[in-house]
């Protein structure tokens, strides 16, 4: 959707990104809380999307920070690390928004974004 969404709405492909990293936040988010398997109801209801099973399930990143073009593979990859921390802190921000706050609900979250930000290199310990 988004996809075909991006010719009408998105004047860049910035904000394209952007609304994509949000949705995939969410998705996550809430796949988490309603405990569902997404790749037996993509096959349930026989849902040919493997682009999108690839970058929601396995990347979880939008296209354009997948196939980010004009840089070299080192500053694609480190794209993708910052977009891999920006998600998991998005996700964070929403499992608090939701008033999760069990500490099984909560941990594992906040490992996953404490593990994105030491890829990024710039997390330090606070003591």
């Amino acid at each position: 959707y988004l996809q075909w969404h991006n010719n009408i709405k998105y004047r860049s492909a910035d904000d394209y990104t952007e609304a994509c990293s949000r949705l995939i936040s969410q998705f996550k988010t809430n796949e988490k809380a309603i405990d569902i398997d997404t790749l037996d109801f993509i096959n349930e209801y026989k849902m040919d999307c493997p682009l999108a099973v690839e970058r929601l399930l396995t990347a979880g990143v939008p296209a354009t920070v997948m196939h980010a073009t004009g840089r070299a593979s080192k500053d694609k990859t480190a794209a993708v690390i910052a977009a891999e921390a920006t998600q998991e802190f998005i996700t964070a921000m929403d499992v608090l928004r939701l008033d999760q706050r069990a500490v099984d609900e909560v941990q594992p979250v906040i490992s996953s974004l404490l593990n994105s930000l030491h890829k990024t290199g710039k997390c330090m310990y606070i003591s």
